[in-house]
């Protein structure tokens, strides 16, 4: 089934990391055919608001969101985590 990636076929089978490395695959594409206009940044943003979204709420309810967070945004999570630390 991943004939065209044959590195997913070694153990341990890390999914994740698939697709972060196909998406940024996608990204990379939008970007090539749209003469480099910021469009594959365009795609990362719902992963940024997810984030966001996330770190506000764990900073009202006190819940950790580390495990929830997204590393297919276009802004660092540790960074992003920085912000809403200086901003508390």
């Amino acid at each position: 089934g991943y004939s065209e990636y044959p590195e997913t076929s070694i153990d341990p089978f890390d999914p994740g990391a698939m697709i972060k490395r196909i998406r940024g695959e996608l990204y990379r594409f939008a970007e090539k055919y749209s003469n480099d206009t910021g469009i594959g940044e365009l795609f990362r943003l719902d992963y940024d608001y997810h984030n966001m979204k996330l770190l506000l709420k764990s900073s009202i309810t006190g819940e950790d969101a580390a495990p929830y967070l997204s590393t297919l945004g276009s802004i660092d999570i540790s960074t992003m985590m920085e912000i809403f630390r200086n901003e508390e």
